[in-house]
């Protein structure tokens, strides 16, 4: 297998996986695995995989060896830095979202995961010009617009918090809870 024709299966194994189809997409992980064993694209999301069938220490090898191979990916550090932080090493996921930006500085997923972290221990006044970041970079950012108006509403910024909810409600009506 040439790695244009691993790219093209994975490009298609990648539509599954969002699709929900995360069997289908793995079979095509694992044969562009067995055929391109260093192929950081095909260990990030076959990672993905195996994170979400409940084997973390295993989906960490992963990214870190497509890391390895690939350090200008910023959506494996973003994934990186999730799946350590349920292990609440919050200081190494504080770090890969910090690395996901340093690549990709509009990486809303990254921006919105540190931001939420620096929210969670106490940091709104860090986390909140993240969220507004995000926003700026990718308007209807529903997370986003959410995450901040709760940082707005501990901030006692009742007014604003409020009307970003309303707007994340006319941008994703049947996500109104």
């Amino acid at each position: 297998m040439t790695r244009a024709e691993a790219d093209r299966l994975l490009r298609n194994a990648l539509e599954q996986h969002r699709k929900g189809e995360t069997e289908a997409a793995y079979r095509v992980y694992r044969e562009v695995l067995a055929e391109l064993p260093n192929h950081p694209t095909a260990l990030h999301y076959m990672a993905l995989v195996v994170h979400h069938r409940g084997h973390r220490a295993h989906a960490t090898d992963l990214l870190r060896r497509s890391i390895r191979l690939d350090p200008k990916d910023p959506r494996a550090y973003n994934h990186l830095g999730q799946i350590v932080l349920e292990e609440k090493k919050i200081h190494e996921a504080i770090a890969c979202f910090r690395r996901a930006l340093e690549v990709d500085p509009q990486h809303t997923d990254a921006l919105n995961n540190l931001a939420n972290v620096l929210a969670l221990n106490g940091q709104r006044e860090q986390a909140i010009p993240l969220y507004r970041r995000a926003i700026e970079i990718k308007p209807n950012a529903i997370n986003s617009l959410y995450n901040l108006a709760i940082a707005l509403k501990d901030d006692h910024a009742y007014e604003e918090a409020l009307q970003l909810l309303q707007r994340a409600v006319q941008i994703q009506p049947d996500q109104a809870s």
